[in-house]
């Protein structure tokens, strides 16, 4: 059963987002990667701007340079209100997932994911079992150092 004290092993293998941007004759698919990517971070802003003074915890790790976790994360953010995660996938493909709980600035995130253009690449999920206890379980499993309070 893993916990917080399980011992982090170290990854041998390259995290997949940098095969990715490394590949020769990559063409449209670095294109669509920039555009998610893109896409991600004026999502994550918007969710940061909104989230700021919540006294709330919020966890956000950037996995990309991390080897002590999975190859396919990127970066993951999770309040209250709102879960943002960016992978790339073993075809070098890179994704977003979000969900929603009474945030009450969905509908300008909606806004912006209704002009993606790569709508197999974005996905709503569900949490399970639901989105209130999927967070306390994040907050709870992760490192501390990956967690704050935006409003102190």
């Amino acid at each position: 059963m893993e916990t917080k004290q399980t011992t982090k092993l170290r990854l041998r293998a390259t995290k997949l987002w940098i095969i990715a941007r490394q590949r020769p004759n990559q063409g449209p698919q670095k294109r669509h990667n920039e555009t998610i990517e893109n896409i991600y971070n004026q999502l994550l802003s918007i969710a940061k701007l909104h989230t700021r003074h919540e006294e709330e915890p919020v966890f956000e790790r950037n996995y990309r340079n991390d080897k002590t976790d999975s190859l396919i994360l990127m970066h993951a953010y999770m309040s209250s209100q709102v879960y943002l995660l960016l992978e790339c996938d073993c075809l070098y493909d890179y994704y977003i997932q979000y969900a929603f709980y009474r945030c009450p600035f969905e509908k300008e995130l909606v806004d912006i994911i209704d002009t993606f253009p790569f709508r197999s690449q974005i996905s709503l999920v569900d949490l399970k079992p639901d989105y209130s206890t999927f967070y306390r379980r994040v907050l709870d499993f992760q490192e501390q150092t990956y967690v704050s309070i935006p409003g102190r």
